[in-house]
């Protein structure tokens, strides 16, 4: 006897969204608070609101949680990307890891995510194929040793850091960066890369700080100078477009660069700020924003 797979209709699901929210309005009882501490999977997140995945969720994170408010609010959350992330934190390995018995394929990401009002730390483990070094014979490496080049010449990229899978990405790129203030940062906001064609040469983390942006850290494969001058410069650029502020921990080497860009040192000395308005004052204001 063949079996009948069972999906619900349009008019099903929205019956469900009703007595989900019906449930929350009337309080909890003790089987609902079960549900409040239970374990999520992405294939549980997927079958209920048929979103594709992390990207899917990322772009209509809005309209989703608005959509199922009723189903996230049972289980604690506010938003569908923070459902996603921790249902992410609970899946098993994926099943290329698992059948390799290959570990050194998943790269740890810690986010933040909100789930019965507090803010709680979850680990994301993405599935990264790392591209192994092409072998260099002698003229490669004669060709490259005496050549030390300055970070304005290369080409930049911002990426948020809102996709797990992009965050490792960049996190198994820096493994071979071998130069920097600081180790690479999983819970920036923003990450700007230096590109020399396909070829990452420094990365730079930015956070979010109130009404201020600021630098997590930088890292370079130690061939370019400049790094920190250029993502300072980027993170400016960056602050103007997000309509932020900019907030520097206090290094003597970079104070002439604070000071070129108008910022001003606190009273005890620890930090510079500048506020976006004149931040803006200086610059001009940017006609193009970024959420």
């Amino acid at each position: 006897m063949r079996r009948q797979k069972y999906s619900l209709s349009e008019s099903g699901m929205n019956k469900l969204m009703e007595r989900l929210t019906q449930i929350r309005e009337e309080g909890l009882n003790g089987e609902a608070v079960g549900l409040m501490e239970a374990p999520i999977t992405t294939h549980m997140v997927k079958t209920m609101t048929k979103v594709k995945g992390m990207e899917d969720v990322i772009e209509r994170n809005e309209q989703l949680s608005k959509t199922y408010q009723g189903f996230l609010n049972m289980y604690g959350f506010e938003s569908m990307y923070d459902m996603y992330i921790y249902a992410k934190s609970c899946d098993i390995m994926p099943e290329g890891v698992i059948k390799s018995k290959d570990i050194t394929r998943l790269v740890p990401v810690q986010r933040t995510i909100k789930r019965n009002g507090k803010y709680q730390e979850v680990t994301v483990y993405e599935e990264i194929y790392k591209s192994k070094e092409p072998n260099k014979n002698e003229n490669d490496k004669r060709e490259e040793a005496p050549t030390i080049r300055h970070a304005r010449e290369f080409k930049s990229k911002i990426t948020k850091g809102l996709n797990p899978k992009d965050v490792a990405m960049l996190k198994t790129v820096s493994n071979s960066l071998t130069r920097g203030n600081k180790p690479f940062y999983d819970k920036s906001s923003y990450y700007l890369e230096l590109k020399d064609g396909d070829r990452t040469t420094g990365i730079v983390g930015y956070s979010e700080e109130g009404d201020h942006l600021k630098m997590d850290f930088h890292r370079s494969n130690g061939k370019i100078s400049g790094v920190a001058s250029r993502g300072f410069a980027e993170l400016v650029n960056l602050a103007i477009r997000k309509r932020k502020g900019v907030i520097a921990e206090d290094n003597k080497q970079a104070r002439p660069v604070y000071l070129r860009f108008g910022l001003q040192q606190s009273d005890d000395g620890k930090v510079w700020t500048i506020s976006y308005d004149d931040l803006s004052e200086v610059f001009g204001k940017s006609g193009e924003t970024i959420d």
